[in-house]
């Protein structure tokens, strides 16, 4: 399972898997909890919210930050990077907690999201769930331009697209020239067609029952058929006699015992030397109740034999 296709083609490389063997489900946002609503505050604030990790390009949104000093940043999230942050420009305000409630506020007042940055071969892949919940909300997505983001998301009217770690052409964007961007102005960019798809409940739903149901049906196929196949057999089993389970006893004319225990025929002995050594040992054997046929050697009758377990 992958979260892109570029994603998926990634993992059936590196498993050596056909590529139809790996499905995809983008990961889209809770309706629940991003709606629509954006109404953008003044000054108009970048805001980026996240883990302060290298994926997201946390120092290419800070040098973005120190390129364009005229821009208000709100950064939200901590995270390993959280040194960088701490020497971060005048113009750059930190928040490191906010409830994930909370969230759709602020997006709804900011001027514009910040997607991700990074230059890594991971970053290249992934659409990070904080595009979907933006444009969940109808806020404006700056974002890196990567195979991933291309899956669903197109320059100048989705998103923003800019080359991954480069902070001039991300200032240059977010000042809006060049050229003019129409997305700063009181209505968001309509979102594309299948970004509003990815996003809704009831198309995740449908996609992800899709796909239980498809690897349940590769488990339990094979089971049904075995056990056809084993039922088969059992009942051929029950009409053949020559599959008994269990071992027959010996004639009642034979010399020895029965053991119950081990399943075996004793044969009977006449030297007390060669008798079982648990008659030797007490507690280590067991002597049977069942009598002996009379021997017909010695004529003898209901004598007890020991056997070993």
């Amino acid at each position: 399972m992958a979260d892109t296709r570029t994603g998926a083609d990634h993992l059936a490389e590196l498993a050596g898997l056909p590529r139809e063997r790996v499905e995809v489900a983008y990961v889209g946002a809770e309706e629940r909890v991003f709606e629509p609503g954006w109404s953008p505050a003044e000054p108009f604030t970048v805001l980026f919210v996240g883990k302060l990790i290298p994926l997201h390009g946390v120092e290419t949104v800070l040098a973005a930050a120190r390129a364009a000093p005229e821009l208000r940043f709100r950064l939200v999230g901590s995270g390993q990077l959280d040194s960088l942050v701490r020497e971060r420009p005048a113009n750059v305000d930190w928040i490191p907690w906010v409830e994930y409630e909370r969230l759709p506020e602020e997006l709804h007042r900011a001027g514009c999201a910040l997607g991700i940055f990074g230059t890594s071969e991971k970053a290249k892949r992934v659409i990070p769930n904080k595009a979907f919940q933006a444009l969940a909300c109808g806020t404006p997505l700056v974002t890196a331009d990567t195979p991933g983001a291309r899956e669903l998301l197109v320059d100048g009217e989705s998103a923003l697209l800019v080359p991954p770690g480069d902070a001039q052409a991300l200032a240059e964007a977010l000042r809006g020239s060049p050229p003019t961007r129409s997305w700063r102005s009181d209505s968001p960019p309509e979102a594309a067609p299948p970004t509003r798809l990815m996003r809704a409940k009831i198309v995740l739903g449908r996609r992800w029952r899709e796909l239980i149901e498809q690897a349940v049906a590769r488990v339990i196929r094979p089971r049904a058929l075995l056990w056809t196949a084993v039922g088969a057999y059992a009942a051929g089993s029950q009409r053949s006699p020559s599959c008994a389970t269990e071992p027959s006893r010996p004639a009642a004319s034979t010399s020895g015992t029965w053991c119950s225990r081990s399943g075996r025929r004793r044969t009977a002995t006449r030297s007390r030397s060669r008798a079982c050594a648990a008659t030797r040992s007490p507690g280590s054997a067991r002597t049977s109740t069942r009598s002996s046929p009379p021997s017909r050697r010695s004529g003898s009758s209901g004598r007890a034999r020991t056997c070993c377990s």
